[in-house]
């Protein structure tokens, strides 16, 4: 005999669906005193590397800025 459930757990049942987590948020925090924020990693590097010729005249790579990156709690 095959006992077969028909619950929400049991074989066949539809996976449950995934709930989308928001972006976290990344900022990075400048010795001068500014706070970059960004959800978008890449726009986030390309505006520190930005910041750091311009106010610093300093050349920073991607992995440096990652290293500087911290993630935002709310």
């Amino acid at each position: 005999m095959i006992l077969r459930s028909r619950g929400r757990d049991g074989p066949g049942a539809a996976a449950p669906a995934q709930e989308q987590e928001a972006p976290m948020t990344k900022v990075v925090r400048c010795a001068c005193g500014l706070h970059l924020r960004d959800t978008d990693e890449t726009q986030l590097i390309a505006r520190v590397q930005q910041h750091a010729r311009e106010a610093h005249d300093l050349d920073l790579n991607a992995e440096q800025v990652r290293a500087m990156m911290e993630i935002e709690q709310e």
